[in-house]
């Protein structure tokens, strides 16, 4: 998300690109969450739900064959950054 890092960087990231994202969401207006919306909603996301959803739609598109696994947990993504738990991971 071009080298953004936490929530307010996410939104930072949104709203530079409002034009394009608020059609995208549905969103009536222009206008995108803020930070502490988008904290709230991805505090009380079911990642498990969407990693099931992820890997369902990735073998519907074609992408996910037998033995290529695909991690979207911190845990799994920890292990392909050096220094995981900073806030300036690479």
């Amino acid at each position: 998300m071009s080298g953004y890092h936490g929530f307010r960087g996410l939104a930072r990231f949104m709203h530079r690109h409002q034009e394009h994202l608020a059609p995208r969401l549905g969103l009536p207006r222009a206008a995108l969450p803020s930070y502490s919306t988008i904290r709230r909603m991805l505090n009380q996301t079911d990642f498990q739900a969407v990693a099931k959803a992820f890997n369902e739609w990735a073998k519907a598109a074609g992408l996910w064959q037998a033995g290529n696994d695909c991690a979207v947990d911190g845990k799994g993504l920890s292990n392909t950054v050096s220094d995981p738990f900073t806030a300036g991971q690479n």
